[in-house]
């Protein structure tokens, strides 16, 4: 098992399904916020770093076989 950012890169072979857990930019700055890991996870540079970021995710989203929403719902199956 492979985390979809890995596993969604045209690199990688063999993959049976990929499953993608999609989340927000907000989602993903409140979960680093949780984790309290980065004291500079609500500067104005990583939210711009995570919008850069979630517009390639999205981009490459259309690989997935399956999306998932952070609370489990079926985005597309």
């Amino acid at each position: 098992m492979l985390e979809w950012t890995h596993s969604g890169a045209d690199q990688v072979k063999g993959v049976d399904i990929s499953i993608c857990l999609r989340s927000t930019p907000e989602e993903t700055k409140a979960y680093r916020l949780f984790r309290a890991r980065d004291t500079g996870a609500d500067s104005p540079f990583v939210t711009m770093v995570l919008e850069i970021e979630q517009e390639k995710l999205d981009r490459r989203m259309e690989n997935a076989d399956i999306i998932l929403s952070k609370k489990g719902e079926v985005l597309r199956p």
